[in-house]
């Protein structure tokens, strides 16, 4: 097993594989090899733009002269993880902290008061948001993620320059 540092035997074993699959079980392994060394470059020449093109993007998302768009285009995700963090961490958090300081309070009050006030809290504590958010938001990001992972692999087209809002 040797090491492959040019990356040319991956590309050659493809071109390879290629001809196999296309060519006729009659053709000899010569004319098969033949074929394979004759793809081999036009299929090296594919990986190289499409590696050039990945870099291409990187070096122009770090050169951008604008913080927010580089670490936040998507602002509807952040607002949703936003959200999320708000009622399922913070809002549960601060009522429990609520709820405890009114039942140390509770003497100075009647028990009517104290349960309508404990009732109060409760209701603040399960808030929850409605499934057309969390329909809007996991498909925003959904399709927002789809979009840059293609982008990422060196794939452009007016859609997913639309979902991604590069030019």
């Amino acid at each position: 097993m040797g090491l492959d540092l040019t990356g040319l035997g991956s590309v050659f074993d493809f071109a390879k594989g290629i001809a196999d699959r296309f060519f006729p079980p009659k053709a000899t392994e010569a004319e098969k090899l033949a074929a394979a060394a004759a793809m081999a470059p036009v299929i090296e020449e594919r990986e190289t733009k499409l590696i050039d093109a990945q870099k291409d993007i990187i070096v122009a998302e770090l050169q951008q002269g604008d913080n927010y768009t580089k670490r936040a285009r998507p602002t509807i995700i952040y607002t949703g993880l936003g959200v999320i963090v708000f009622t399922k961490v913070v809002m549960p958090v601060v009522m429990s902290g609520l709820i405890i300081l009114f039942a140390f309070l509770g003497s100075l009050m009647t028990p009517e008061q104290f349960k309508i006030i404990l009732a109060e809290l409760e209701k603040l504590k399960g808030i929850d948001m409605p499934a057309e958010f969390w329909l809007s938001w996991s498909g925003v990001s959904g399709v927002y993620a789809i979009g840059r992972t293609l982008e990422k692999k060196g794939y452009t087209n007016k859609i997913i320059s639309a979902i991604t809002g590069n030019k």
